[in-house]
């Protein structure tokens, strides 16, 4: 019997990430004026470049283990927001922020996990 293939978010979040880069860049180009029609719209005026900048935070390898998972469990569901309000602080000044949830989410129907295989 064939064992199947499984798609790891490791490569996954380099594509993602070069994707969104690229988008960003494809965006800014087409929301202002080139150079061109900036001539054309003001002649008297020198063309003087314009720099954009983006800061980027990423956060990743999130890993729920077991202990982790029976802790955010409350009132009949799962609660993972406390454990983020740090993460939360520190990239509120960000303007594009990356999270890596490095394992499945696939809930209790499958089975929760922890180490090797998380769920």
């Amino acid at each position: 019997m064939k064992k199947k293939k499984r798609l790891s978010l490791k490569k996954i979040s380099l594509p993602f990430l070069v994707i969104v880069v690229i988008c960003l860049t494809a965006y800014i180009k087409i929301t202002h004026e080139t150079p061109s029609e900036q001539a054309n719209n003001h002649q008297e005026e020198k063309y003087e470049p314009q720099v954009y900048t983006l800061r980027l935070a990423m956060v990743g390898d999130a890993l729920i283990h077991d202990r982790l998972y029976h802790d955010a469990y409350k009132n009949g569901s799962y609660d993972f927001k406390p454990y983020l309000t740090l993460i939360k602080e520190r990239i509120k000044d960000y303007d594009l922020a990356y999270y890596n949830q490095e394992t499945i989410l696939g809930g209790t129907s499958i089975g929760l996990s922890s180490y090797p295989s998380f769920n």
